[in-house]
């Protein structure tokens, strides 16, 4: 490993992760035609290569903590429910997912060096500014790009992407709103191109979230706003919250063609907002009694969807997309918690409440000493967080980088922070 600094010459290592964190940013473009060769392929090619670089390395201390004796109960507990799985080839989907996130955030958190932060906040700044005009060419509905898009990604991907359009819909994958603390300490960088580009992008933002249909997307664009003006800006925020309040009011009174927006939804003054509501509250209410019928072992990862009732099964067979005969909308009870009881036991869902506090307990103890990149990766964090809380979480996407950000965190190499684990 080199011993100079990462600004003067970055390492293999950062090179790999970040490299692998923009291709799962970006939508699963294919290359040649093939759905094999692409960019969400190519980067499970380098995190697994930048695992075996980070256990191989004479930096990786290996050195059991409570963390990693945690996270590792938690992928037992994950594997044992392979036991009593009746379906393995969704548990395996599901299953190579979750492992290599696990590992991978167990040897970022036992790498002594310190790992390029920097590096890693600017690659999710260079995603978001890629995912927004990406989201702004098909918002546009750019016959040219519409066409090649369709060309160039996983057709997996473009069934689900028509689908959610299909229902009001749209971008509620990328999570961009969760790196709103990232643009905000990027008004102030040195290059003014940088400074112009994160202004646009908040503002743009709420835009496409005002016309996403997502309330999360919403509940989270307000959540990193206002906790990142608070923590990372304090008086200088009141300009910002000034200029986008304008910008709400102003897109709120635009003619607006389609039958509804994301803040009207939070009024509930449709009947189908309405729908959706008390259909969560049943995916909830079913995986609690999925996972009182096996609570040792859970039903198996995802095998949720397999232990619905006939009832519940035939009331979503109107939804038009299906996976292996089953509806994507309902392979998992949209509650990281639930999700954890149901399908892999108690143990499980108790491991993992415990790191949760573990995980606030140490950003809230730590928070004052982190730099500012580390800060807005806190708050982009917790902000997947609440879209897990709300939302399926197992993807290849939103897994890994729920898990890597939070390797980042614990990565950081302060005498402080190590006496806080």
């Amino acid at each position: 490993m080199s011993s100079k600094k990462p600004s003067q010459q970055l390492d293999l290592l950062n090179i790999m992760l970040c490299s692998g964190v923009l291709f799962i940013r970006l939508p699963p473009f294919v290359f040649f035609g093939s759905s094999f060769l692409s960019t969400h392929n190519i980067a499970r090619v380098l995190f697994i290569v930048a695992f075996f670089f980070l256990m191989a390395n004479k930096k990786f201390h290996a050195k059991l903590n409570i963390e990693v004796f945690l996270l590792s109960l938690l992928l037992v507990c994950v594997s044992l429910s392979s036991l009593i799985s009746t379906n393995m080839t969704d548990f395996l989907s599901l299953y190579k997912n979750i492992t290599m996130a696990i590992v991978l955030l167990i040897a970022i958190s036992l790498y002594k060096q310190k790992l390029d932060t920097k590096l890693f906040v600017n690659t999710l700044f260079l995603s978001v500014i890629v995912n927004l005009t990406i989201e702004a060419l098909l918002f546009s509905n750019n016959p040219i790009f519409s066409f090649g898009f369709k060309h160039i990604v996983q057709t997996k991907y473009l069934s689900l992407f028509n689908y959610q359009l299909g229902r009001g819909r749209m971008f509620g994958d990328t999570l961009d709103e969760a790196f709103i603390p990232i643009l905000l300490i990027n008004l102030f960088s040195s290059k003014k191109q940088i400074r112009i580009l994160s202004f646009i992008s908040i503002i743009f933002m709420l835009y496409l979230v005002y016309f996403s249909g997502w309330r999360t997307k919403l509940l989270i664009y307000a959540f990193e706003l206002i906790a990142g003006c608070f923590f990372l800006l304090k008086k200088r925020s009141i300009l910002i919250f000034i200029i986008v309040i304008i910008s709400a009011f102003i897109l709120h009174k635009l003619p607006n063609t389609a039958n509804t927006n994301t803040f009207t939804r939070f009024l509930l003054t449709d009947e189908q907002d309405i729908k959706t509501i008390n259909t969560r509250f049943n995916y909830w209410d079913s995986s609690l009694k999925i996972g009182l019928s096996s609570p040792i072992l859970g039903v198996g990862l995802g095998n949720y969807f397999d232990n619905l009732s006939l009832v519940e099964k035939n009331n979503n067979q109107d939804i038009p997309l299906n996976r292996i005969g089953k509806t994507i909308i309902i392979d998992d009870p949209h509650n990281i918690f639930l999700s954890l009881f149901a399908t892999t036991g108690l143990f499980s869902f108790l491991i993992y409440f415990v790191l949760c506090i573990r995980y606030l307990k140490y950003d809230i103890l730590s928070f004052n000493i982190y730099l500012a990149e580390q800060k807005a990766l806190c708050l982009g964090y917790w902000g997947f967080f609440i879209y897990a809380l709300l939302n399926p979480w197992l993807n290849f996407y939103f897994v890994m980088m729920f898990f890597i950000m939070r390797g980042y965190l614990m990565n950081c190499p302060a005498a402080e922070l190590r006496g806080i684990k």
